[in-house]
């Protein structure tokens, strides 16, 4: 006889299930133990099996749902499906409602379970009320780190819960997903819904035996790298599936003290919803920024004290700071004692990124549970991922605006109209983000100016229009009704220095409205921008040698004297030109004594850069601004 040759078939061998596939052991050989099939003599056609067979896969398909339909043997009319569906639900509900039946008394729970600390939420149905308990009993637990195992339809999730982190910014736990196909390797299908429907219980063509030994050694590595003597809990959130049975099962061998849930839900979702309604172990605050001296700082204004439970709710008031017109506000949620040390570091729970509106705003902030705390009146609210510390930095390098700004501008409304045009984009573009970080705390004067007419008795028609002191809006309302109309224009000339001496009356009005002594102890910042492609008129003729053409202003106002004026008052000057203008001649160096820019290429944020009124570098406060709480009989 060959030795290589293959042994011959055990004729006593046991032939597996022709419904299931399940080989019998020598007790079982007439009956299958897993679905009750017996050969039949008188089955000649073979009716009576193929009704077996369609029952059998009809049952596990059902439980999956329409993608496993096509899997069953046998023809299946819409009927039977329907009815099967039903069954599958029934059975689903029973398997649920048995898991809800206690199995000990409260506060004698096998594996050093108790439900002492119980809190099920009595909205959900009661049969979820024992499952809720394990859940929130496995983050109350006082013992170590204990571990949670879900076996569900994908495969199995290993979470190992940290109870002492559920008010972090994460999740309270760390999470392995091993799925079926890792875990059983090639003895299921590839495709999901052929997968699916093998582990609801269609197992004809599975070998049990290869099966169990492939869990049993996924499940043994797996055990391996747990820690050792923790509390487990086994949940099911498969119920009535086959293969997730039988990984219950063998899961049991390995962690006999394990508790055994069964879900609806996955257990994730389930253990998140515990967490939600824990009480707050430590207070939360609102990390803000307050101006104290040059700069901002950070400051906590409370949120919701310690002990606080889900669905309550709080209000701030907060305003966007400077640079917050096109910058995130963080809204960045942290856990501290009621009376925290200077020196104590707060932890921080829930870092959000938002874009807040001008003014003061009553935030509303919802408790979900420790860790989760949302801003339902803001519509665009994302996770940020920066830490605090360079928040907390970046909110200490932002320097303290002043109380009160003069933007005065003087743009030139004439000459060639692209460059006109450009200028008064420019310009709005400029007031628009003035008016977003400012608001009230500037006061805007625009004047234009046009041609001079020298016409027999015109020479003494205003040519400069606009607006005085003015909050930004309406300082944007007015630029935008100046008269576009192209008019003859001088090359050589425009009457920008009736604009400056204009300027420098108002600037003494103010000042002798202010008070010298006021002025003096308390001077506001003001900054002069200039936008303008011609240079002013000179005084008198031949004054300008490089422009012995230029005519004289009528009115005999000298840029000059404006420009000295200016400069004694501590005005910061600013010029835009186009960029055909020399920006070196000496009416331009005076005017742009701390600024010269050009017009091409210049955005609105580079403008109000230039001019001082945001923060230098682009540099925002990261934080809302703490605003003040008013009472009813306060001033404010």
């Amino acid at each position: 006889m060959d030795p290589d040759a293959p042994l011959p078939p055990d004729a006593e061998a046991p032939l597996p299930c022709a419904v299931c596939g399940l080989v019998p052991d020598d007790l079982a050989r007439f009956e299958c133990a897993e679905c009750g099939w017996t050969p039949l003599d008188g089955d000649l056609d073979g009716t009576k099996l193929s009704e077996a067979r369609l029952r059998y896969d009809l049952r596990a398909a059902a439980r999956v749902g329409e993608k496993a339909r096509p899997f069953v043997r046998g023809v299946l009319d819409d009927d039977q499906w329907a009815r099967a569906c039903d069954d599958a639900d029934r059975e689903r509900t029973r398997l649920l409602d048995e898991a809800a039946k206690p199995t000990a008394a409260p506060g004698a729970g096998a594996g050093g379970w108790t439900l002492e600390f119980g809190r099920p939420d009595l909205g959900r149905d009661p049969s979820t009320w024992a499952t809720q308990w394990a859940f929130d009993e496995l983050l109350r637990h006082d013992a170590r780190t204990p571990v949670l195992i879900d076996v569900g339809a994908d495969g199995v999730s290993v979470m190992v819960v940290r109870p002492d982190a559920v008010d972090g910014p994460g999740d309270p736990w760390s999470r392995e997903d091993h799925s079926w196909e890792r875990l059983a390797g090639p003895l299921l299908a590839s495709e999901d819904g052929e997968r699916a429907f093998q582990l609801a219980g269609g197992l004809h063509d599975i070998d049990r035996a290869r099966l169990t030994e492939a869990l049993d050694l996924g499940f043994a590595r797996l055990a391996e790298r747990l820690p050792f003597g923790v509390t487990t809990l086994l949940a099911d959130s498969a119920p009535g599936w086959t293969v997730p049975g039988l990984a219950i099962a063998r899961l049991r061998l390995l962690r006999p003290d394990a508790r055994l849930v069964r879900s609806g839900r996955p257990a994730a979702d389930e253990l998140a919803d515990a967490v939600a309604r824990l009480p707050l172990p430590a207070q939360y605050w609102l990390v803000a920024a307050q101006f104290e001296g040059p700069g901002a700082q950070p400051v906590l204004v409370p949120l919701f004290p310690a002990g606080s439970t889900s669905g309550q709710e709080a209000v701030v008031r907060v305003a966007r700071g400077p640079g917050g017109a096109d910058n995130d506000v963080v809204l960045a949620v942290v856990a501290a004692p009621a009376h925290p040390a200077p020196s104590y570091d707060p932890r921080p729970v829930s870092v959000q990124a938002t874009r807040l509106p001008r003014g003061v705003l009553s935030l509303r902030a919802r408790l979900d549970g420790p860790g989760r705390v949302r801003w339902p009146d803001l519509p665009d609210v994302r996770p940020d991922a920066r830490p605090l510390d360079r928040l907390y930095a970046h909110t200490r390098a932002c320097p303290a605006p002043a109380d009160v700004v003069d933007v005065m501008c003087a743009i030139e409304l004439g000459g060639p109209p692209v460059p006109a045009a450009a200028r008064r984009e420019l310009l709005a573009g400029t007031l628009e983000l003035v008016s977003a970080d400012l608001g009230e705390h500037a006061g805007v004067s625009v004047r234009g100016y046009r041609e001079h007419s020298f016409e027999l008795g015109e020479e003494h028609d205003a040519v400069v229009e606009g607006v005085w002191d003015a909050d930004p809006d309406r300082a944007l309302d007015v630029l935008a009704a100046m008269e576009r109309r192209a008019r003859p224009y001088q090359s050589d000339a425009a009457p920008l220095e009736d604009a400056l001496a204009e300027i420098v009356a108002f600037l003494e009005r103010k000042r002798d409205a202010r008070g010298w002594l006021n002025e003096m102890n308390h001077p506001p910042y003001r900054v002069l921008v200039v936008l303008a492609g011609r240079p002013p008129h000179p005084r008198g003729q031949g004054q300008d040698p490089l422009r012995e053409l230029a005519q004289p202003c009528p009115r005999k106002d000298d840029w000059r004297a404006a420009a000295d004026a200016l400069r004694r008052s501590g005005v910061r000057l600013v010029t835009v030109l186009d960029g055909a203008t020399d920006p070196d001649r000496d009416y331009w160096t005076a005017l742009g004594a701390h600024r010269r820019l050009t017009l091409e290429g210049l955005t609105p944020r580079a403008l109000a850069d230039a001019m001082g009124l945001v923060p230098p570098g682009g540099a925002s406060v990261p934080f809302p601004l703490m605003a003040p709480v008013f009472v009813e009989g306060d001033p404010a």
